[in-house]
């Protein structure tokens, strides 16, 4: 498969949620994001996405994930509430093998959104836009072992505990911690 020629939408929906590919303009919204967030999300952004210093610096990180995007190294989708129009959460898909193909994908909701369903509603609609439009044939998460909120989600959607690596990465402390591995196929 080239996935150059795959027709891929930029945008979809699910029940409440609006999610698209990032675009021109959304820097504000990245910078505000992490600036609100930071504490919420230090443990799982890297320092780079947490230390942008301006919605400009932020921009300039808009347009690695939109080049990611046309050049299919990775697919990051913001998550809007269709009520409110508000930014709720991030969700992307990481290529590891397009001989496979197989996908991972990660997640974030913002602290004032927690505990509503809603990575558990967008990890279901990108599943369901992974195996359609990228033609994947495995979806791979994995998180810290001590990320309850994460792996729950995992399980809520229907992924397979596929294994346990042990002692596999360090946490933000410089702890080291297992990491555990969730699939699901077609």
């Amino acid at each position: 498969m080239n996935p150059m020629l795959l027709d891929i939408p930029k945008e979809f929906e699910s029940e409440r949620l609006f999610l698209r590919m990032y675009k021109e303009g959304d820097g504000e919204i990245l910078y505000n994001t992490m600036r609100t967030n930071r504490k919420h999300l230090e443990k799982i952004m890297p320092d780079f996405v947490l230390n942008v210093k301006s919605a400009r610096e932020a921009e300039g990180l808009i347009f690695q994930l939109i080049a990611d995007w046309y050049t299919r190294k990775r697919f990051v989708l913001g998550c809007w509430e269709k009520t409110t129009k508000n930014f709720v959460a991030e969700i992307y898909l990481d290529p590891i093998n397009w001989n496979v193909p197989l996908v991972e994908i990660g997640y974030y909701v913002l602290k004032d959104y927690l505990g509503k369903g809603f990575a558990t509603e967008a990890v279901n609609r990108t599943v369901k836009f992974a195996f359609q439009h990228l033609q994947m044939n495995k979806i791979m998460i994995r998180c810290d072992a001590d990320n309850i909120a994460s792996y729950k989600t995992a399980e809520r959607c229907g992924f397979t505990k596929e294994g346990v690596l042990s002692k596999h990465s360090r946490n933000k402390e410089g702890l080291l911690v297992d990491q555990l591995c969730y699939g699901m196929t077609i």
